[in-house]
């Protein structure tokens, strides 16, 4: 590489730098949490395998017995993901001993926390409201990667309103 390329590389990776460090001091409390909780589970790839299972093994049954004895025997078997925080793992823990007794309350509450948490990365996939929020994302300069999510996440009736949707 020659020098003043050279130099046009580490000016921009200074300038990148500076703006990422901006970024990061206008983060709210919440976005830091996400961002730290996303770091761990980046950095624990059999985490992602497993919260995979769960969602996928986990969340598609109606009965909530079975939905908590499932957990239960994915967590004994894989143990709690690492990327959780001390509250979560202690409440995947009371879960784990406690959820099959209590699975009338604790799956559903352990369904809509799931939800809750994923709100902030899920868009409408109706036509209209998925391209306007897409036409506002390309004039701010952001690119969007999008994954089409599943009954597990969404429930089974949003899910097929939006199959339905992504077919037309």
């Amino acid at each position: 590489m020659h020098a003043a390329d050279q130099q046009i590389v580490e000016q921009a990776i200074a300038l990148a730098e500076q703006w990422q460090n901006r970024a990061n001091q206008l983060l709210t409390k919440e976005e830091r949490h996400i961002q730290e909780q996303m770091k761990r589970l980046l950095t624990h790839p059999h985490d992602k395998v497993l919260l995979t299972r769960m969602i996928d093994q986990s969340f598609r049954s109606n009965n909530p017995k079975r939905v908590a004895d499932q957990l239960a025997s994915l967590m004994a078997e894989e143990g709690v993901p690492a990327f959780l925080g001390r509250v979560e793992k202690l409440v995947v823990q009371m879960f784990i001993g406690m959820g099959k007794y209590f699975s009338s309350m604790a799956v559903p509450k352990l369904i809509e926390q799931m939800r809750a948490s994923s709100s902030r990365a899920i868009i409408p996939g109706e036509h209209e409201e998925l391209h306007a929020h897409l036409q506002r994302r390309k004039a701010q300069g952001i690119r969007m990667n999008i994954n089409h999510l599943g009954e597990a996440v969404l429930g089974e009736g949003e899910a097929a309103h939006r199959l339905a949707t992504y077919i037309r």
